[in-house]
């Protein structure tokens, strides 16, 4: 049968975002702290985190990768953490660039995802989103083709689920979304 954890003896485990095992022991991210469960209890593991709210854990041999919507890092066993490569809520980036999942190859690379794209970690260089040629969601509320030019126009959603507006050519799609294109006033 299951075994309820509520916490640790000083807070309550409120708002947990994610897991993972880090050396044979399961890692936790709540209440923007990491915990650790040493076989009998969960304790704080480490307290000084990068200030935004943790959205994965991955297990990578004996550490452990964290990913925020900015940044990824690695924590060791030490409570130890780095970051690695840059941060993406940076000029440097699209505005609105936002990290949503990494993963750890079988050769041990990492390839990060965002939503500008996918990425591979190569040390000392920026990230470099791929991403294929395609619109960015398959939420179709109508489509148009344009008689003047020949573009077909897609709109992606009438509600929160809109993801912005889709112009293919017949070779080449264009997506158009309030992140690059403010005017439009709404993704929907």
């Amino acid at each position: 049968s299951w075994t309820p954890f509520t916490g640790t003896t000083e807070e309550t485990f409120e708002g947990i975002t994610a897991l993972a095992s880090l050396a044979g022991q399961p890692v936790l991210a709540a209440n923007e702290k990491l915990y650790r469960f040493n076989g009998t209890a969960w304790a704080a593991f480490l307290a000084d985190l990068p200030g935004e709210t943790v959205i994965k854990l991955v297990t990578a041999g004996d550490d452990v990768l964290l990913l925020t919507e900015a940044g990824l890092y690695r924590v060791t066993t030490a409570a130890d953490i780095a970051r690695i490569g840059d941060l993406v809520n940076t000029e440097a980036y699209a505005p609105g660039t936002k990290l949503t999942d990494v993963a750890v190859k079988t050769d041990g690379s990492l390839v990060l995802t965002s939503n500008r794209g996918i990425a591979d970690w190569v040390e000392n260089q920026p990230w470099e989103f791929r991403k294929p040629n395609c619109p960015y969601s398959n939420f179709i509320q109508n489509l148009v083709v344009d008689p003047g030019t020949g573009l077909l126009w897609v709109a992606s959603g009438i509600s929160a689920g809109g993801r912005g507006v889709y112009q293919f050519d017949g070779q080449n799609c264009t997506n158009l979304t309030l992140a690059d294109r403010p005017d439009l006033q709404t993704d929907a």
